[in-house]
């Protein structure tokens, strides 16, 4: 079931087990309990490797069954955050961000 409306983080952790929430207020995001695994990470592999589950088992060698599955069943009934939060991450353009804090690029770049 898909959720159109904001729900809160306890009522994402009752409908999806196996998943906490991490990070400052306003920046708040799911990963898979006890690993520190952020969802979208994990689902930005899966979608990488053109959905391919042994795939993903083998790039998280560390990850249960049950773990995996989790992070699954949170992509599947929240979608537009985990959708977002990729599309965050593959918008990011590095140079651009030296080019305004060109105190954090590193001596060799």
């Amino acid at each position: 079931m898909m959720s159109e409306l904001p729900v809160s983080e306890a009522e994402r952790r009752r409908r999806v087990p196996g998943i906490e929430f991490a990070g400052e207020p306003g920046s708040r995001y799911a990963r898979i309990a006890g690993t520190g695994i952020k969802v979208w990470l994990l689902m930005h592999a899966y979608c990488v490797s053109g959905e391919n589950l042994q795939h993903l088992r083998e790039a998280y060698p560390h990850l249960t069954e049950e773990q995996i599955q989790a992070g699954l069943a949170y992509s599947a009934e929240f979608p537009a955050e985990i959708e977002a939060r990729i599309a965050l991450n593959n918008a990011f353009d590095i140079e651009q961000f030296w080019r305004e804090n060109a105190w954090s690029r590193p001596p060799w770049r």
